[in-house]
């Protein structure tokens, strides 16, 4: 996917990926999100309004997805850059919230969900190491 650039702060840019789309053929609801380490993590339910229009799906049935919105700032325009990776892409980051995945329970992408966990799990072990971890008094 293509990173798409505009003159748009990081909250309203947030806001137009997280927001409410309805159509003639389908309404698209961020259910829930985060932001962490430069991504913004979506969950987004779709669901049809009319039969077909989806996949062939029946008016009134949803799927949901997760979404990975990778998201830059241009250091020569200033502009913001987003790209935005949905799971069976597989995003390149691996930081998408354990809880996501229970909340989308169409496993589209079982190896990055796999790196997602071992990911999360790094991180408890990192942050243990440091939990006790002693700091020298400086000798001056």
């Amino acid at each position: 996917m293509n990173w798409i650039y505009r003159q748009i702060s990081e909250e309203e840019l947030i806001f137009q990926l997280c927001c409410r789309v309805m159509t003639e053929e389908f309404i698209r609801n961020t259910i829930a999100y985060v932001k962490t380490y430069g991504t913004l993590w979506r969950v987004v339910e779709t669901t049809a309004r009319v039969d077909g229009a989806l996949a062939g799906m029946k008016a009134g049935q949803s799927y949901r997805i997760i979404i990975c919105d990778e998201i830059r700032r241009d250091e020569d325009t200033g502009e913001l850059g987003y790209r935005s990776v949905p799971e069976f892409e597989s995003p390149s980051s691996y930081s998408c919230p354990l809880h996501f995945l229970d909340m989308v329970p169409d496993v589209l992408n079982p190896l990055w969900r796999n790196r997602v966990r071992a990911f999360h799990e790094g991180e408890k072990r990192f942050q243990h190491s440091f939990k006790n971890a002693v700091v020298p008094a400086m000798v001056g």
